[in-house]
Formats: structure tokens, C-alpha cells, sequence
């Protein structure tokens, strides 16, 4: 939507009731509307009817939740319900049923809920191990008006990939999707907003987020004109990560809303410690993104996304790839995932 979230399809329920849920890698909860609610971030959307659901399950003391987001907050009771993504089934998974928001967020946007992928969210575990799955990974993949954006859990699809993986390690000391931070250059000259921070993989943020003292460093040495000017001339952002380095151009970084060029940066509070660099759909959109908790990395590859210009503000199909044994020749492209390989012949 607007290339500012990434939402799917999923149920709940049963018989199953139909939501669309963003798939936020920075969150740990599942939540979406309840048809108590009468707030008008609710009506505008899907709501879960519970008295006509089989596998629904309140909790003791009906448990009250509340999560507050920066766009709005929420709160309602944690129950326990079936989750449905095409061929896996969670049961009495714990769900929240939102009766009360607010902030304009909720209203505005298309989805319904949120599905949380943290590495500590209860569906994620269950759903790596799930033995309808081939593989314990999950892979993102943001694409532009010609492509086909998609989740895909168990698997990765290579057809929109132009380049190896490249896997960056996991800190695993955080309830975080987070990465070792080297270094962030703009034009080749090093950043001191970096340094002591680490870098988080974000699928709920829009933007590239930072401390505040950080993003005003990071506009100056861009210096866009906000006329739209000298967009094509910035320098490349480098994000240097422990095992991998992504590399943003002007077009990768630079929206256009109602003429005006805007960066893709936004400004976190300042006090958090250690300071992160959140790497929202902004660096992911460029980077085909995979998620391998069991071997403790994140694998980027370039997706090939792109038009060259900056955008503007406003399940995959079956794909030729194999699953092979040995090692790939040199005109493969590959991914190892647990002494296997996915493999597709370069064009």
C-alpha cells in the first residue's frame, strides 16, 4: 500500500474469517479488530465475530492487552484462536482482539491487524515448525507496480533475485530481528550517529529510522532540495552490517509527495540504549529479504526492484527452482537452507 506497508491475507477462526494482517517482523503480537469495537479505527475494517467461531477460547480473567504505536494506540483482551495461512493451521494461538483505538492510522490504512514476526512471536515459532513447512525460514519480498509483493514462510522464491545472498549474523541477546551495526558512510564519508548502534530488520516501518540527532546528520550531508532539484545527483548511502553491506541509491531513499521529494528517514526517541538504526520497507524493498532464525542470520539480496526514479507517496506463483544436493556450478544462484540448496539458473 503506497509502498509504506506490507500486508497479506490471512484467517482466523473457524469457520475461517478473513483479515488482512501486516506481517511485521518488529513486532511479537497478533492482533485485529473485534466486532465489539466501536472505535472508528475498527468499523472501518474486517472484525472478528467470536460467538460464530468453534475454536475460539477467551483466557482466564479475560487478560486485558495494549500495545502503543507511534501512529495510534490499542487495547483489548488476549484470546486464543486458529490461525489459517494457506496450508498451516495454529491452533489456540494467542490472539489479540482489539475493542478500543485510536489515532488516524488505523482508520486511514487498508489492513485490519497485525501479524508480529519478531523472533519471540508465538505464530512465527509455530509456523518454522510447522511440518508443513520445507525449510524453518520465512522470506519478504517488496516489489514495485510490475511485481508481485509477497511472504513466503518455509521458502524463498530466487525468480526475483539478481544476486547471491549475502547473510549478516544475528545478535541473539535481543527479542529483536538485530544485526551488529559497522558502519553507515554517505558518499563514502563515515557517520558518527552509528557508532554504538545496532541495525534492526523492521517490516512494520515504513521508513529507515534513527535517533533524531541521527537523521538530522544523515539530511545534512544528503542536502536534498525539496523542489525535487538535485534528487538524482545524492550520494549512495552505505549501511555496513556484520556480513553483509547495503547500498541505497537516491532513487531507494527518496519518495515524491505532491511534487516535493522527502526522504525515507524518521526520527525514533532518543533515549535507547544502545541507539538502533531501524532498517524499515524502505532498505527492504530493495533487498529481498530472508529470515533464518535456526542458523542465527538475516540474508540480503538484491531484488532488482526499481525504476531508477523515486516512487511516489500513494501467496507467489509456482517458480522454476530446484532443490539440489551438491554444490551449485558458478551460473547458479543459491541459498543454502539446512545442507540444501534452492537453486535457479542465471539468465
Amino acid at each position: 500500500y503506497d509502498y509504506m506497508q506490507f500486508y497479506g491475507e490471512a484467517s482466523i477462526g473457524t469457520p475461517p474469517q478473513s483479515f488482512r494482517l501486516v506481517f511485521d517482523t518488529g513486532s511479537s503480537v497478533a492482533w485485529i479488530p473485534s466486532k465489539s469495537c466501536t472505535s472508528a479505527g475498527c468499523t472501518k475494517h474486517r472484525r472478528f465475530n467470536h460467538t460464530a467461531s468453534s475454536s475460539f477460547h477467551s483466557t482466564p480473567r479475560r487478560r486485558v492487552f495494549e500495545v502503543a504505536y507511534a501512529t495510534g494506540r490499542i487495547r483489548g483482551v488476549a484470546v486464543q484462536e486458529t490461525l489459517r495461512l494457506n496450508k498451516a493451521h495454529l491452533n489456540r494461538l494467542p490472539i489479540g482482539l482489539v475493542t478500543e483505538t485510536n489515532g488516524r492510522a488505523f482508520i486511514d490504512y487498508p489492513f485490519d491487524g497485525i501479524l508480529g514476526l519478531s523472533p519471540e512471536s508465538p505464530a512465527l515459532r509455530r509456523l518454522l515448525a510447522s511440518k508443513a513447512l520445507p525449510f524453518p525460514v520465512f522470506s519478504l519480498y517488496l516489489g514495485d507496480d510490475h511485481c508481485e509483493n509477497h511472504a513466503l514462510f518455509g521458502d524463498v522464491d530466487m525468480t526475483h533475485v539478481k544476486e547471491e545472498f549475502k547473510f549478516a549474523s544475528l545478535l541473539t541477546e535481543t527479542n529483536r530481528w538485530a544485526i551488529a551495526l559497522r558502519e553507515v558512510s554517505v558518499g563514502g564519508v563515515a557517520t558518527k550517529g552509528a557508532e554504538g548502534a545496532i541495525a534492526v530488520v523492521d517490516s512494520g516501518t515504513s521508513y529507515i529510522g534513527a535517533a533524531p540527532s541521527f537523521v538530522e546528520e544523515l539530511k545534512e550531508k544528503i542536502a536534498l532540495e525539496e523542489d525535487c532539484s538535485n534528487w538524482h545527483t545524492r550520494p549512495r548511502i552505505s549501511i555496513v552490517l556484520d556480513g553483509a553491506t547495503l547500498e541505497l541509491d537516491p532513487a531507494d531513499y527518496v519518495l515524491i509527495e505532491r511534487g516535493r521529494c522527502l526522504l525515507t528517514l524518521m526520527a525514533l526517541p532518543a533515549a535507547r540504549s544502545p541507539p538502533l538504526l531501524v532498517l524499515g520497507l524502505a532498505v527492504m524493498r530493495k533487498y529481498h529479504t530472508l529470515f533464518d532464525p535456526s542458523h542465527n542470520r538475516i540474508g540480503f539480496a538484491p531484488s532488482g526492484v526499481g525504476s531508477g526514479v523515486p516512487h511516489p507517496l500513494g501467496s507467489a506463483e509456482d517458480w522454476n527452482c530446484l532443490l539440489y544436493t551438491s554444490d551449485a556450478a558458478d551460473d547458479l544462484l543459491c541459498v543454502d537452507l539446512g545442507g540444501r540448496r534452492i537453486i535457479k539458473k542465471k539468465k
